[in-house]
């Protein structure tokens, strides 16, 4: 079992994207890690604070901030926020997790 409260957002943000944990079979096609490097280097790029910034971006926003297609944009939100609707119950949040809130 991962202790998610003990890891910084941008690591709950990173197991989002690259696993399937929490998925349904079949459901999420996790991120390669050739592809994160490319993502990471583009946040990177486009001065994002880290991966946690995508959980508060919607498809159309990642599309124009990352110049990725809306196929990939929309397959990074249903990642993000499969978090959010997982760990919710417990209080786990990750996307806001570094402001404090």
């Amino acid at each position: 079992m991962i202790d998610f409260d003990a890891l910084s957002p941008d690591a709950s943000a990173i197991i989002l994207l690259c696993s399937s944990l929490g998925a349904a079979p079949g459901s999420i096609k996790p991120v390669t890690p050739v592809a994160f490097a490319r993502l990471a280097e583009q946040m990177r790029r486009q001065s994002f604070r880290g991966v946690r910034d995508l959980a508060d971006l919607s498809a159309d926003e990642i599309v124009r901030s990352l110049d990725v297609a809306p196929e990939e944009a929309a397959r990074l939100r249903r990642a993000c926020w499969r978090g959010e609707a997982s760990w919710r119950s417990s209080s786990i949040d990750f996307g806001r997790a570094a402001s404090g809130s």
